[in-house]
């Protein structure tokens, strides 16, 4: 299917009886597509991670970069914007966000890339600009970033307000979860409040969750009883 054929799931339904089976199956399929790529990115991209002929993955990815990313890469840029310290900026011929966050005399610069395949591909994430802060923080948000992106189905601004927050937070000396190295969790917005009592370490009730879920009584970090 070219771009003009993909219509809208209800489009498709409400003429289906204008359609042959196949047309009709074809765009059917189409449209369900675009809609999960919209509502779910980080699942669809999951899926198409777990794709193990190659030839599927090369059909997929095509018609991907072809009908959908210009689309969806277009609509995360338009959504974007700047907030408190953090100045950001879309560079639609790239494809890129850069955003630049200013706290006393210190400066980040941190740049998003969407893949030409995106949401199929991850998004790449890297700091341009590091004056002031600290290698191991760095890589703690980058990590976090990165996380979310691949995990969550959020939009690109979503994953930069989450970032935002949890430098502000690291600014007011709340210390991130050792377990998804984020201070903001992802999926409930809540911060670390589980605290070891041998180590001291705090952790996400939701991180703690998972740990625990499967069969572990101890703490992640220093792995005494719980």
């Amino acid at each position: 299917a070219s771009p003009e054929d993909v219509v809208s799931l209800r489009d498709v339904v409400t003429n289906s009886r204008y359609l042959g089976e196949e047309d009709y199956v074809t765009r059917g399929a189409a449209a369900v597509y675009r809609s999960l790529l919209h509502l779910m990115p980080a699942s669809v991209g999951s899926w198409f991670t777990e794709i193990k002929n190659r030839q599927m993955i090369s059909d997929i990815e095509k018609y991907t970069s072809v009908n959908e990313t210009p689309r969806l890469i277009g609509l995360e840029l338009e959504t974007i914007s700047s907030r408190g310290d953090l100045e950001v900026v879309a560079l639609h011929n790239k494809s890129q966000v850069v955003t630049r966050y200013r706290k006393d005399d210190s400066t980040l610069e941190l740049v998003i890339k969407l893949p030409g395949s995106f949401p199929l591909r991850p998004v790449e994430v890297e700091f341009t600009s590091t004056f002031g802060f600290g290698e191991a923080v760095l890589r703690k948000w980058l990590l976090s970033m990165r996380s979310f992106l691949r995990n969550q189905d959020g939009t690109i601004d979503d994953a930069i307000y989450m970032w935002y927050q949890n430098v502000e937070k690291q600014f007011e000396g709340v210390e991130e979860c050792p377990i998804c190295y984020s201070i903001i969790q992802p999926s409930d917005h809540t911060l670390p409040k589980l605290k070891c009592r041998t180590c001291g370490n705090k952790f996400h009730s939701s991180c703690m969750f998972k740990w625990f879920s499967q069969g572990k009584a101890t703490c992640p970090m220093c792995r005494s009883l719980w």
